[in-house]
C-alpha cells in the first residue's frame, strides 16, 4: 500500500500541471495582464478629469441607487403605472428621484432618452476587453 503523503503529492504535481497548461491554452495570464493595463488607464483618465469617470460603472452602485435606476427604467419606458406600484411596495412612496443627479453622479447622459441602466451597462461592456 502507498503511503498516503506520496499519493497526494502525486495527485498535487498532476492538478498544479494540469492547472498550468489550461492557464497556457486559453492565456490567461495574458487577458489578466490587458485587463489590468486597461483598468490602470480608465484609473489615470478619471484622475485626469474626474467628471468622465469610466470606473464608477463598473463598480458598486449605491443601494437606494439600485431602487433609483430602476425606477428610471420603468418611467423611462412608460411604465408609469409600475413605478408608482413600486414605490408604494418598496415602502418608499415619498422616494425624491432625480434623473439629472442620478446621471451626474456617475457620469450618464440626463437628457439621453435610454434608462439610465442601459447607459450604465452600454458604459460597462465597453470596458470589457473584446476577444
Amino acid at each position: 500500500m502507498k503511503d498516503p503523503s506520496t499519493v497526494l503529492k502525486g495527485s498535487n504535481t498532476r492538478i498544479t500541471t494540469e492547472i498550468d497548461k489550461v492557464i497556457k491554452e486559453k492565456q490567461l495570464k495574458e487577458k489578466l495582464h490587458r485587463n489590468v493595463e486597461n483598468m490602470a488607464e480608465l484609473a489615470a483618465k478619471e484622475v485626469i478629469n474626474p467628471q468622465m469617470s469610466l470606473l464608477s460603472p463598473c463598480g458598486f452602485v449605491e443601494i437606494d441607487d439600485e431602487y433609483y435606476f430602476v425606477l428610471d427604467y420603468m418611467e423611462t419606458c412608460g411604465m408609469k403605472f409600475s413605478s408608482t406600484v413600486l414605490k408604494h411596495e418598496s415602502q418608499n412612496p415619498n422616494a425624491d428621484f432625480n434623473r439629472k443627479s442620478l446621471a451626474d453622479k456617475y457620469g450618464l447622459q440626463c437628457d439621453d432618452e435610454r434608462p439610465l441602466y442601459v447607459q450604465l451597462v452600454e458604459r460597462r461592456m465597453k470596458l470589457i476587453p473584446k476577444q
